[in-house]
């Protein structure tokens, strides 16, 4: 299993102090809109099952990155976009600081028990992956969203 194969999408975005994380998470499941991952009209749906999960407790997770994520009955299959913020975003990290690389995740309600468990190795992995070093420093100096996914491209497949 590669990243790949969960993260479909990358983008790059402005960012700032004035977007909130409702904005955020709104562009990134347009974009995700706009390349037929997710229907359109289910974008508020979703926007508003991610930000009843964003209630429950930030997934900023410290280290300027955060991993919004939902279960949803209007998705078929995980999937993933990854967005680098030129500038830094509030989204109440657990570190207090504000966020730049947001992957945000969308998997369906019903997984069977080898979808869960890859889900939860992809999972470990992708953290593992963005608690900083140098791909983090790399996805921070990418230049477009095709640089982030050739990024993405040469990661390594996480352990069996």
């Amino acid at each position: 299993m590669r990243v790949t194969d969960w993260i479909v999408s990358t983008t790059l975005l402005d960012g700032g102090a004035s977007v909130s994380k409702q904005e955020i998470v709104h562009q990134l499941l347009l974009k995700l809109a706009e390349g037929a991952f997710v229907s359109q009209p289910d974008v508020p749906a979703l926007q508003d099952a991610v930000l009843r999960r964003e209630a429950l407790g930030s997934t900023g997770i410290g280290l300027g990155v955060a991993i919004p994520h939902t279960k949803s009955t209007l998705v078929t299959r995980p999937l993933a976009i990854l967005a680098v913020c030129r500038v830094p975003v509030d989204f109440d990290s657990i570190d207090q600081e504000p966020v730049d690389i947001i992957v945000l995740c969308l998997s369906p309600r019903d997984l069977s028990e080898r979808n869960r468990r890859e889900s939860i190795r992809w999972s470990e992995f992708l953290v593992q992956r963005l608690a900083g070093g140098e791909f983090q420093r790399r996805l921070r100096q990418a230049t477009s969203a095709q640089q982030i996914m050739e990024l993405l491209n040469a990661e390594d497949q996480p352990e069996a």
